[in-house]
């Protein structure tokens, strides 16, 4: 069942923003915020997990934990599916990735996405019709790219002359330490020297067979062109044009309107001639449109003279064509004149059969002919025609340094196109040389462009040769000929084909870095090195449809780690009206339920109703939060809620919250515990899960124990929960007893308590103690109670202290507390 949202407030355009959490999420029409649960349809906030329950179970109080408030209760915990907090896995913005519209970066792709929605430092947007190569070898659909703020650690992974890839350490890539076996995949932080990186054989693809220029290029942005002073229609005023139109409509001549008007009859008949086919807006605005104009078999530009064939054919020769104009091609524009488009080829004195080429090869493809311009040394091929330079700048570029692999030629499975495009591109910027036998030889190119080199990566394996890429990291600036002037890295690529004559599958680099071992649809390269740097700033990821992979920087990698949990986030359970809830808890002899698992505030008008039938069947309500709430989340919870625990991370320090949980900082969770304080009467107790080399950091510890102190009091319990291995950090070992005694010190010498140790079973800091006479008022082992010393009002049997203790010890203490109900 879907039931309207409480905790939102309606935007412009359809939008709304949720303030069921901190995250405000500012969620467009059709959209779903961070959470997964919460939808906008038609400008109204959507609960889609409204009574549906994903997982029940009974349980201690004792194991939120919650141990001052009805001690040994038995508990029915529930919820949904959804949660408000986020993980890592993302590549910094300058990776590339490849897709059918091309290599690009991943701040381009965020670039191109559409429907934002935003949550604090993290937003993601759709990309509809984009796809992206996968691990398989074939494009699979981009559903999602996703952008946050990281502020910690990136690995980089350098292989054997690939391009490095930077990432988050938790990122999987596919990898392999033993050839032998097939590659799995591995977060990048456990990749060594003696690892193999895996780069997909390219699958070939549907070819397409022709281009239309109208459709191609009707996208493509033009200028306006300015109207020359001296027009006709510079000199004739909006009336006069208007008396004109309509005298001729009435049937006069020229020179009658000429003698009314006291205009001469030529410039009459002129003007008349151009409202023929204008209207009086255009003749007299300052500026004309400039457009593409296309018939049934041409195409052109406003004013443009010479037309363009509209049909183009997508053979080998187009692709030679397009492989010279990644080499030596440019594209110019005088400023001001829109129509003023010239293609030109640059070669050098040794390359007349490149020129007679292009010649021959515009003839044949747009059949069109050039003119040349020899500058010393320098003969340039050029031809004026706006439609041949919009159709170069739409396929390989706008300048030297943003040129790529035209997109029909990157998907094209038919070999020989690839192989015309290496040709021409080759012929012009790249080279060859051969080596040792005759049948082994490198295949070279370079280019300012590294998006241009990795494509031709890309047609290289295509092609069955494994590229070996390499940066030359030039400094900024140079001198030629006594002038300073800029320099750019240059992005070299050379391919060794081979040597099948051999037998071996192994493919051997020139020097001794190491074996390219091909198996089955992979390659695999080695690890030349790892390391790792201190990042601050915005990281990016994606999800994709199918295989779930996609390649980048030419590797293998896992989409969005959290796609398992996104599944999971879909609204799916078991339905359970409120009053089913309350009936079976109840049916189980339970005192009360818990909200928890992750953030029940994402469902809390759910909670609510929940909450309240519970109340009319004297049970409880307890939640298990982050705190990361609103103001609005805070009067609801004074509804029905009783209880809540307030789990920190971390120590709520602030570069943990950016860099794990993906939260700028923990003020809004403070702010929360305020709000409680001040606004409701909820018994509240704090958790805080400390992370070894991470999250434990005992500055912060002390800092929050004071917090706690001077805003909650010293009576409020605190737990320091013992962290164990699990999902995103199974790197990390668990939690030293003794880190968590230090954290315990330090929040007793702060003036707290109640201070306990959590998840180490039988440790003396799991009892209660009594504050007046230092004996165990609360004896425990685990979830379970194994002593009771408070008499009437919860006071110290030895010396009648009252501790702020909520009810007395249930009955239920000696039942079984552990059972699941709902799967």
């Amino acid at each position: 069942m879907i039931k309207e949202a409480e905790l939102y407030q309606p935007l412009a355009d359809s939008r709304v923003r949720c303030t069921a959490c901190a995250r405000y999420c500012n969620i467009p029409d059709g959209k779903i915020g961070f959470c997964g649960v919460r939808q906008n349809t038609a400008g109204k906030l959507q609960l889609l997990v409204y009574g549906k329950v994903i997982t029940g179970h009974i349980d201690p109080i004792e194991k939120k934990p919650v141990t001052h408030y009805m001690p040994g209760s038995k508990i029915f915990s529930i919820a949904t599916t959804g949660c408000s907090w986020a993980c890592q896995y993302c590549f910094t913005p300058e990776t590339f990735v490849f897709t059918d519209r091309g290599v690009k970066t991943f701040a381009e792709l965020f670039e191109d996405g559409c429907n934002e929605s935003s949550h604090g430092l993290s937003a993601e947007r759709d990309l509809p019709g984009f796809a992206a190569l996968t691990h398989k070898g074939h494009f699979r659909q981009i559903k999602q790219i996703f952008r946050h703020f990281y502020d910690g650690t990136i690995v980089t992974i350098k292989p054997v002359y690939l391009p490095p890839i930077r990432c988050t350490p938790d990122h999987k890539v596919l990898t392999t330490s033993d050839p032998e076996r097939a590659p799995m995949m591995a977060e990048a932080r456990y990749l060594t020297r003696k690892s193999y990186v895996a780069v997909p054989k390219i699958r070939n693809q549907a070819s397409t067979l022709s281009v239309d220029l109208a459709a191609f290029l009707k996208d493509e942005p033009l200028r306006d062109y300015k109207v020359p002073r001296s027009a006709m229609q510079w000199r004739m005023k909006r009336p006069t044009l208007e008396t004109i139109a309509r005298m001729t409509s009435d049937g006069h001549t020229s020179r009658t309107i000429g003698q009314v008007l006291g205009i001469h009859p030529a410039n009459i008949r002129q003007a008349r001639s151009k409202l023929s086919h204008s209207s009086i807006n255009d003749m007299t605005k300052s500026y004309r449109t400039t457009k593409i104009i296309s018939s049934s078999d041409t195409v052109r530009v406003t004013n443009g003279k010479n037309a363009v064939q509209r049909f183009v054919k997508i053979n080998s020769d187009l692709a030679k064509l397009l492989g010279y104009f990644c080499a030596d091609g440019s594209v110019s524009q005088v400023h001001n004149r829109p129509c003023s488009f010239r293609v030109t080829f640059t070669f050098g004195k040794d390359e007349q059969s490149n020129i007679d080429d292009i010649k021959d090869l515009l003839r044949r493809v747009f059949g069109l002919d050039c003119g040349l311009i020899r500058a010393g040394p320098v003969t340039h091929v050029y031809i004026y025609n706006s439609i041949l330079g919009l159709f170069f700048r739409r396929t390989c570029g706008v300048d030297c340094y943003r040129k790529r692999i035209p997109d029909f030629v990157l998907l094209d499975g038919r070999k020989e196109i690839t192989k015309a495009f290496l040709s021409g591109y080759l012929s012009g910027d790249g080279y060859t040389t051969r080596a040792g036998p005759a049948d082994r030889s490198y295949i070279g190119a370079n280019s300012v462009s590294e998006r241009l080199v990795l494509g031709v990566a890309l047609l290289f394996l295509r092609l069955g040769n494994v590229p070996r890429f390499y940066i030359s990291e030039n400094s900024p600036t140079t001198i030629i000929e006594g002038r300073t002037v800029s320099r750019h890295n240059d992005y070299i690529l050379k391919v060794l084909k081979r040597n099948d004559s051999s037998g071996s599958q192994a493919i051997e680099w020139e020097d001794d870095r190491g074996l390219v071992i091909e198996r089955g649809g992979y390659y695999l390269v080695p690890v030349r090195s790892t390391g790792s740097e201190h990042y601050s700033g915005f990281v990016y990821n994606m999800e994709v449809e199918g295989d779930h992979t996609y390649v980048a920087n030419l590797e293998a990698v896992s989409n969005c780690q959290n796609y398992d949990i996104s599944q999971r986030r879909k609204p799916e359970g078991t339905e359970m009206e409120p009053l089913a809830v309350a009936a079976l808890a109840t049916s189980y002899g339970c005192q009360g339920l818990a909200y928890t698992y992750n953030q029940p505030t994402i469902f809390i008008e759910y909670a609510r109703d929940v909450g309240r039938e519970a109340h009319k069947n004297g049970l409880i309500n307890i939640f298990v939060s982050n705190g990361y709430d609103t103001p609005d989340a805070v009067g609801m919870m004074n509804e029905f809620l009783d209880c809540i625990t307030v789990d920190f991370k971390g120590n709520n320090e602030t570069e943990f919250l950016r860099k794990w949980v993906l939260v700028p900082d923990g003020e809004p969770i403070l702010q929360t515990l305020l709000d409680i304080r001040d606004k409701t009467k909820i018994h509240t107790e704090i958790t805080d899960l400390v992370i070894p080399e991470v999250g434990d950091d005992l500055k912060s510890a002390r800092k929050l124990s004071k917090w706690l102190y001077d805003n909650l009091g010293p009576d409020v319990p605190i737990h320091f929960l013992r962290f164990h291995p699990d999902y995103k950090m199974m790197n990390l070992p668990p939690t030293p007893v003794k880190t968590l005694e230090n954290h315990c010190e330090i929040a007793r010498a702060e003036g707290l308590r109640y201070v306990y140790v959590g998840n180490v079973p039988g440790h003396p800091w799991e009892h209660t103690y009594c504050p007046e006479c230092k004996t165990i008022a609360i004896r425990r082992h685990g979830f379970d109670i194994t002593g009771w010393n408070l008499g009437r009002d919860n006071r110290c049997l030895k010396c009648g202290y009252k501790l702020p203790i909520v009810g007395s010890l249930s009955t239920s203490v000696h039942e079984d507390r552990f059972l699941p109900v709902v799967n």
